[in-house]
């Protein structure tokens, strides 16, 4: 298993989609929607402006496709779940060999659930480092971080990391 799909596999939550709104208009060639989710998983706890990692069914040989979604609202809901909001452009890339468009794994993945299915995803990016890594800041602060340590990655936009 490769060190990505440890990490994502690490502490995993599930979640029903209730609701699928296109918020662009049907005339615009951008495709935004906003996704309602519910999670009855209680240690969820996810804030506005933070980010998940939501797992895509992989391609290529992959378990997973992961990509990070920004949380635009969460609600607490009744006492057994949180609601969660997730605004998600339906995405392509071209392909730099042959020129070819195609529809990004994830993006399309989330813009084509029906309401009613499940979707896992992970809160923060927890991981293990393999050995002493050495860090300095532009102040000249100093830290070194051993193998046994745990550290949170605190990512300051959307894939930055």
């Amino acid at each position: 298993m490769n060190p990505q799909q440890q990490a994502d596999e690490g502490r995993l939550f599930s979640g029903t989609l209730l609701r699928s709104e296109r918020i662009t208009p049907a005339s615009s060639p951008e495709e935004v929607r906003n996704l309602v989710f519910r999670t009855d998983d209680r240690s969820f706890d996810g804030r506005t402006g933070q980010c998940v990692r939501v797992l895509a069914p992989g391609k290529f040989g992959n378990k997973y496709h992961t990509r990070l979604y920004s949380l635009a609202e969460v609600e607490e809901g009744e006492q057994d779940s949180t609601e969660f909001t997730l605004c998600v452009r339906r995405c392509h890339y071209v392909d730099d060999f042959n020129g070819q468009e195609y529809p990004g794994v994830a993006s399309n993945y989330l813009c084509d659930l029906p309401p009613g299915n499940e979707i896992q995803f992970a809160g923060w990016p927890v991981i293990t480092l393999g050995e002493d890594v050495h860090i300095e800041d532009e102040a000249g602060n100093e830290a070194t971080l051993s193998p046994n340590q745990t550290v949170l990655v605190v990512i300051c936009a959307t894939e930055d990391g």
